[in-house]
């Protein structure tokens, strides 16, 4: 390995690790820290949505203070012309404000650390085009996290959503896709699939404990936190279970927004419900150990990761097809049925879910399997292969 041992994360900081994001994609930011920190890699993650800057167990977060917020913005209208500047003519009024506001202090951190690779996390990022404008031989690696979900996005050439991402995609050296759905949208989309990796989204196993001794209580756990009703899909679970009175004697636990939580507040319903707003890790893994079965009936998904966190502790699993599918087909197992939410109804959903609930799973074996396959133990490497070390 060389010298330079330092990888910038561009992304959010979770809430584990002192910064104030929830979510799989900073859960996965947090992780992949860890894992390079066991390599002798050191990693720095770029916040731009926190103001302070500090470590917490070797992992280096930088985040935008005011001063430098402003000095940005004198930046990048002065020195950049970012408002009428054709290396930023694919970018939204907004991004540019964005990108404005983050330029001066990204610069200072890149020509600081002489990062080995930057790591952007989200072909979306508005900031991507400004690193390879500023910094022509930096190694840029990209991970995609659904850019398809964007809203507003369109494959009209004038769409400046997806000018974004085609730029994106044209000043990064890979592409981490991280699931065989993504390169269909790849293709559904039109965009160039030649730069593009696939690792899938790794979990750290041991951070899941599986409890022997808690009993399986009659818990539907629903774990979608972001986006609960236009994406995750709670409207459709709520009523797959209103279908039919075997479900009475249930009781489901849904982790959701708040728009979620005012869906489900007026709602009169005949099995019992709690709801959660966002929770500690050690709350979600807890709920994941006592439910008997997770149900997260989304409309899409980029990876899926509560699907393996479930799975991690031995609870079977209901969910978007095109993930289920393939992660069935990855842990050559029974982890569950998929649904389909564009031809399947609430009834279909409702016999599904009775169905998964009828049969015995062994965690041990879906543990292991998951453990196997998606450990980051066995995944680490693939990253530190396109670092280029």
């Amino acid at each position: 390995m060389q010298n330079n041992s330092k990888i910038l994360l561009v992304g959010r900081a979770s809430k584990n690790i002192g910064g104030n994001a929830t979510g799989g994609i900073s859960k996965h930011i947090e992780d992949l820290s860890k894992a390079l920190i066991q390599n002798s890699i050191e990693p720095y993650i770029w916040d731009f949505k926190i103001n302070k800057s500090y470590d917490v167990d070797g992992i280096h977060v930088l985040g935008l203070n005011n001063i430098n917020m402003i000095k940005g913005i004198l930046y990048s209208l002065i020195k950049l012309n970012i408002l009428f500047s054709s290396h930023f003519s694919h970018l939204t009024l907004k991004n540019k404000f964005i990108v404005a506001i983050q330029t001066y202090h990204l610069k200072q951190i890149v020509e600081k650390y002489q990062f080995k690779t930057i790591h952007v996390h989200s072909l979306n990022r508005p900031i991507t085009s400004f690193l390879r404008d500023r910094f022509p031989n930096q190694r840029i690696v990209i991970t995609d996290h659904g850019f398809w979900q964007k809203k507003g996005i369109s494959q009209n050439p004038k769409n400046k959503v997806y000018q974004n991402i085609v730029k994106n995609i044209d000043v990064s050296d890979k592409i981490i896709t991280i699931s065989k759905f993504s390169i269909e949208q790849f293709h559904a989309f039109n965009l160039p699939t030649e730069k593009t990796a696939s690792i899938p989204n790794p979990i750290d196993i041991l951070e899941i404990p599986f409890n022997k001794s808690i009993k399986k209580e009659n818990i539907i756990f629903f774990n979608g936190y972001n986006e609960s009703v236009s994406r995750k899909n709670i409207v459709k679970l709520v009523h797959a279970l209103k279908t039919n009175s075997f479900f009475n004697n249930y009781k489901l636990v849904a982790i959701v927004n708040e728009e979620g939580r005012a869906y489900l507040n007026n709602q009169e319903l005949d099995f019992k419900v709690e709801i959660l707003g966002s929770q500690s890790w050690e709350n979600v893994v807890a709920l994941y150990n006592k439910s008997k079965i997770l149900v997260v009936p989304s409309k899409s998904e980029s990876f899926g990761l509560v699907y393996l966190e479930a799975l991690a502790v031995g609870t079977p699993i209901i969910g978007f097809y095109k993930t289920v599918s393939e992660f069935k087909a990855i842990l050559k197992l029974d982890i569950g049925e998929v649904f389909n939410d564009e031809e399947e109804t609430a009834e279909e959903l409702a016999s599904k879910i009775k169905n998964t609930l009828s049969k015995n799973y062994n965690p041990e074996t879906l543990r292991q399997a998951v453990k196997d396959n998606f450990d980051w133990n066995t995944q680490i490497y693939k990253f530190i292969e396109l670092y280029k070390f």
